[in-house]
């Protein structure tokens, strides 16, 4: 095995592209796969991009989505680079424009060299990954490239990371990310010195910070322990232990804190809980608390059926501090499927006051509105026809 991967690193002399199937280093890219799984700040709206201006979205980590090779192709691996040269030792050496490519996977790099004996493929360089959920920079990496026979570990190791999440405008750093597999095919991957934010990496406005989180791929959820939020570079929350997702699947929990600051409400602090009900059922529930205001709970309640699908949001806060009132807002939508040709829309919404919107337009889980809509729509289709009643 050692030499027919010889042969084919080889074999990419003068640029060429390699389609050759290597098993080992075919292996080892695909451990890389694992490393970057998609986190869960990439899904859904992410509380902490309220707090940054556009201008400071910007992460200066450019992102390409890779290539998805066809189903012939997926195991394959291809390499190319300017020059490649090997010594007697038996190192192959990759330099200028080095191109590893898998299935929705680009690696680039300035070098890249392979050692035969310790079976070590090594990348230095301007270092640049690419995969289906995110886009990471780094300053050097190496990939143990051996078989995990004997219970060995294989391995990637990766230094000085910069990293990019595009879905969920979530950007980060890292010291470095250690990801091993063992013989009976469990992904682990570690993080040190590992930061987070949606604002410029270089000045955020808020920023979570752990000096190690650990990923486990086949549990696809993240474990960080002495996990620190800052806000303009005061550290204002410290949790002994945190779970981050690495996946789109749902699981009940704490999620990531909600924090900003406004003339009517003062400095604002939203920790939302997620309960995944049932495959079809979720809620989230959000207490905040409110400096000019009071404690303030936010919640959403979805569910779907085969004939319909509903949200139900409410706010609601008790004796408001500044004027001693209750306030409230509650909307309840609702699209159901009575027939092949009968439809019901359900849209209703109430508030406590008429100044409801002054007071809390922008805060957390709410938006401007200077008016409601409440209606129910019953509409019948055939062919050529459509009826519609409607109750505003």
């Amino acid at each position: 095995m050692l030499t027919t991967i010889q042969a084919k690193i080889q074999d990419c002399f003068s640029g060429r592209v390699c389609r050759a199937r290597p098993c080992s280093f075919a292996f080892s890219i695909s451990l890389l796969t694992a490393l970057l799984s998609p986190s869960a700040f990439a899904e859904g709206d992410n509380p902490g991009a309220s707090v940054c201006t556009a201008a400071e979205l910007s992460s200066g980590i450019s992102y390409q989505r890779p290539k998805a090779f066809p189903p012939e192709e997926i195991d394959n691996t291809r390499i190319s680079a300017d020059y490649t040269r090997t010594d007697n030792a038996g190192t192959t050496t990759l330099s200028g424009n080095v191109i590893i490519e898998k299935h929705l996977l680009k690696l680039r790099a300035d070098t890249a060299s392979y050692n035969r004996d310790d079976e070590l493929l090594t990348i230095e360089g301007d270092v640049h990954i690419d995969t289906e959920s995110m886009a990471l920079d780094a300053g050097y990496g190496s990939i143990d490239i051996s078989s995990t026979a004997a219970g060995k570990k294989q391995s990637a190791t990766f230094n000085d990371i910069r990293f990019l999440i595009p879905d969920g405008r979530m950007k980060g750093t890292a010291g470095s990310i250690v990801s091993d597999r063992s013989e009976d095919n469990h992904k682990m991957s570690t993080l040190t010195e590992a930061s987070v934010t949606s604002c410029d990496l270089l000045d955020p406005d808020w920023l979570l910070s752990s000096d190690e989180i650990l990923l486990d791929h086949d549990d696809e959820y993240g474990y960080a322990d002495d996990v620190v939020m800052r806000y303009k570079g005061v550290p204002f929350l410290n949790t002994p232990y945190m779970e981050i997702p690495t996946s789109n699947s749902r699981r009940t929990g704490i999620l990531l804190p909600e924090f900003g600051t406004s003339s009517s409400r003062g400095v604002e602090l939203g920790v939302p809980w997620y309960w995944n009900i049932a495959p079809n059922q979720d809620a989230l529930l959000t207490p905040v608390i409110m400096e000019k205001r009071g404690f303030n709970l936010d919640g959403q309640y979805r569910y779907l059926t085969e004939s319909t699908n509903g949200k139900l949001r409410g706010s609601y806060l008790p004796d408001d501090k500044t004027n001693g009132e209750d306030r409230y807002q509650v909307r309840y939508q609702q699209h159901t499927e009575l027939s092949a040709n009968l439809l019901l829309d359900i849209d209703y919404q109430d508030i406590s006051d008429g100044n409801y919107f002054n007071d809390f337009a922008n805060s957390l889980g709410t938006t401007s509105q200077t008016h409601l809509n409440s209606s129910a729509k019953l509409k019948y289709a055939l062919s050529n026809w459509q009826f519609n009643a409607l109750i505003t």
